[in-house]
């Protein structure tokens, strides 16, 4: 059993993708961000931790972060506390400040009671997320408007929104990446807006896989919300990912947010599995 860890981005990438692309939809978050680095490597700035556990040649664990974000982390099969452990002690010799961890609920969990131990941080649920999947669109009822891509005039309200959008689940944006990647994500058609007179909600297909989409970044301002806006946004969005040949849209939920869960679901989204966002802090 040992660690390796990673500076190039494409190494890193081609190691992780044969055995986690296995289970695509629930490995989309760390393949996702690990195929930005690859396809945008000036969107992050500075070092990244990318990092796997290997038994006998087998990947067991991978772990990918991109400062200030949280630890992203993936365990082929039920996770080992060593090989956990193998990964923390990688972190804390090399000084990575982790502010915390998005994983699997089990690698999530046995992630931070390790982390605690071993770095003497408290940790605490942040979030509890599903992800679900879809392979084919319900249309829900209509909502006055229509869909149209997002051009490089609305630019601005992107990020705005997105902006927002991170403010309100995370508790903050990260407006360093968020403007040049937005551009990115419109160059590329992956930006959404459904229009009623004025753009009134917005969605995005934030990573793209072999075979599969995840949306994300839906966002209708407080008062334009219960018209139906966000639900014909990320129907016609999904919609045209399984029009252009992907096989599922996947998308994350706030299990807080029982709105959102039910919308998506009349929708066709349905429930794959539930993850954990932990946040680490120092001691009382």
């Amino acid at each position: 059993m040992g660690l390796k860890q990673f500076t190039d981005a494409k190494v890193f990438q081609a190691r992780i993708l044969p055995i986690l692309g296995e289970n695509e939809v629930v490995h989309n978050l760390i393949l996702g961000i690990a195929s930005r680095l690859v396809d945008l490597p000036d969107v992050h700035a500075g070092p990244v931790y990318m990092a796997v556990v290997e038994q006998g040649g087998m990947l067991r664990l991978a772990g990918l972060m991109t400062p200030p974000r949280d630890l992203l982390f993936a365990a082929v099969g039920q996770p080992d506390v060593e090989d956990v452990r193998l990964i923390i002690q990688s972190l804390l010799d090399g000084g990575w400040q982790v502010p915390g961890v998005n994983a699997a609920e089990a690698a999530a969990g046995m992630f931070a009671r390790v982390w605690g131990a071993m770095s003497g941080m408290a940790y605490e649920i942040e979030m509890s997320l599903r992800l679900f999947d879809l392979r084919e669109v319900i249309p829900p009822r209509p909502a006055t408007g229509r869909l149209r891509l997002a051009g490089a005039d609305d630019l601005d309200l992107a990020v705005a929104w997105t902006n927002a959008f991170e403010t309100e689940i995370m508790g903050k944006g990260h407006e360093d990446t968020v403007r040049k990647l937005t551009a990115h994500r419109i160059d590329a058609g992956d930006v959404y807006l459904w229009e009623d007179e004025v753009p009134v909600s917005m969605a995005v297909a934030v990573r793209k896989s072999a075979h599969g989409a995840t949306v994300g970044g839906v966002y209708t301002p407080p008062e334009l919300r219960g018209k139906g806006y966000a639900s014909c946004c990320v129907a016609g969005l999904s919609q045209a990912q399984l029009d252009a040949g992907k096989d599922y849209c996947a998308l994350f939920t706030d299990l807080a947010n029982p709105t959102s869960n039910h919308i998506y679901q009349m929708i066709g989204y349905r429930p794959v599995c539930d993850f954990k966002h932990y946040v680490f802090k120092e001691r009382d």
